[in-house]
């Protein structure tokens, strides 16, 4: 999809936004009007898309990060829509990968728990204070998730449910925010492909694309200012 760039007097900037009525060269103008200020959000479907997903390069690294984001926390993972009735179907098939404490948590308090109106995965107390997912696991000196180990071993019922780890786990280091708005986590405290040149909106396309459909990522391809690639 081609397009024109538009250059518009910055003291029009406001009329000039009222009369742009397709999203892709609104999304432009405003980049082109702010760049010198900072890269601005865009709006993709309503959902609003901080910059910093165009900006930000990130490819985890796992023999780097050991698994950072899995160990560590004050909650399990935040779940969406039934989430929490698919864990606990699958729970016969990932319980062979779970420890006898994290067994014996989810036996006494349930595989997910809720605070506030949100479901969470259920936690652990770690020694350090912190908290950490009972389907955490530690293999080689790293943090995996055991629900997609399992996945990645190919069984047939993650595999049909298309549920390799809650999808706030499967966008981190996006989050998403009351439905409305992308962000990254702004505490990354994991360490990332050094060098990397892959910004996060192509580096995140499989768990986007999970979360949003297709549909989409394509009209976010399309809201992208002109100097970001698409593809």
């Amino acid at each position: 999809m081609t397009s024109k760039r538009i250059t518009i007097p910055f003291n029009n900037f406001v009329a000039q936004v009222l009369l742009l009525k397709d999203m892709m060269h609104l999304n432009e103008f405003i980049y082109e009007q702010t760049k010198g200020i900072g890269a601005p959000d865009i709006v993709v479907d309503g959902m609003t898309v901080s910059s910093d997903l165009l900006k930000i390069c990130f490819e985890c690294d796992l023999k780097r990060c050991k698994g950072y984001c899995c160990s560590s926390g004050s909650q399990g993972a935040v779940l969406k829509d039934n989430e929490a009735d698919t864990i606990e179907s699958i729970l016969p098939e990932v319980k062979k990968h779970l420890s006898q404490e994290a067994l014996e948590k989810i036996e006494e308090s349930g595989a997910t728990y809720s605070e506030n109106g949100t479901d969470f995965t259920q936690i652990l107390d770690n020694e350090d204070g912190t908290y950490s997912c009972v389907f955490a696991i530690k293999e080689n000196g790293c943090t995996l998730c055991a629900i997609d180990k399992e996945f990645r071993n190919g069984n047939e019922k993650l595999k049909t449910l298309n549920f390799c780890k809650p999808i706030s786990c499967h966008l981190y280091p996006i989050q998403e925010h009351n439905g409305h708005a992308l962000k990254v986590h702004s505490d990354i405290r994991c360490r990332c492909k050094a060098n990397s040149i892959v910004p996060l909106y192509k580096t995140q396309k499989n768990a986007l694309v999970r979360s949003f459909g297709e549909e989409w990522y394509n009209n976010l391809l399309e809201a992208l200012p002109c100097s970001l690639p698409s593809e």
